[in-house]
């Protein structure tokens, strides 16, 4: 995984009546900063129910949320079912006619993604079970929040303190950079801490907190909403308060 190992995120829960909305199924939204060194900017949220009840999360890298707009050039959306285990992710990089898009669907035994580089269309897929990671190659405008959300949620729902995730890795073709191949180059040993109190926003919240064993610590609400979580060189956290 990559990320700046000296910030940490926190997640900002807000939540707006409907009326803020332009899309008549948003039920939520809100942003999260960027703590410690370079903590200049903040990234935003809005949390959607799609027809069939499942959670859909459209984030938008950089900004803070606007009214009934998003207006990025870089967008990704994060599908989940009702417990928070990853069913989708899509990101749309740039505009039309040089849009970069990528689909993708995520089951119980499979991953599925499809493409749109540069005009070249393509497809990929691989047999796994749960847990699995997916990560889409070195793209480092992920949002890391909602992406390690997934983790932690199909790691809390195997039951286990600890557990060898496989990283299914999103890459180029081997013969066309414009195509895509699934790969499982390496696994990340994620472990359930326990249950401790993080403060949010001035109020103390219950939160079942992990840890991989690249040194990121997740805290999960009872609900299963990623609240927060920090990254750890040489041993200490890079925290800021």
């Amino acid at each position: 995984m990559f990320i700046d190992k000296a910030v940490v995120f926190l997640a900002v829960l807000l939540l707006f009546p409907l009326g803020s909305f332009s899309q008549t199924n948003a039920v939520a939204r809100g942003q999260y900063s960027a703590l410690g060194q370079d903590a200049s900017w903040t990234d935003s949220w809005t949390l959607s129910l799609d027809s069939k009840g499942n959670y859909e999360v459209t984030t938008a890298v950089g900004k803070k949320p606007q009214e009934g707009s998003l207006g990025q050039t870089v967008q990704q959306t994060f599908g989940f079912d009702r417990k928070w285990q990853p069913l989708a992710f899509r990101v749309r990089l740039g505009k039309q006619p040089r849009q970069i898009a990528l689909d993708c669907t995520f089951s119980d035994t499979l991953a599925d993604c499809q493409s749109d580089f540069n005009g070249t269309q393509s497809n990929a897929k691989l047999s796994i079970e749960r847990p699995y990671c997916f990560m889409p190659n070195e793209f480092y405008g992920l949002d890391f929040a909602w992406f390690l959300a997934g983790i932690g949620n199909q790691v809390l729902k195997a039951s286990v303190s600890s557990v060898d995730v496989p990283l299914v890795w999103l890459d180029e073709d081997d013969t066309d950079k414009n195509k895509i191949k699934l790969t499982i180059p390496e696994k990340q040993t994620v472990r359930v801490i326990g249950t401790e109190k993080i403060a949010i926003l001035g109020h103390e919240v219950q939160a079942r907190k992990l840890q991989t064993s690249d040194n990121f610590k997740l805290w999960i609400s009872q609900s299963g909403l990623l609240v927060a979580f920090a990254v750890s060189e040489n041993g200490e956290d890079a925290d800021l308060h």
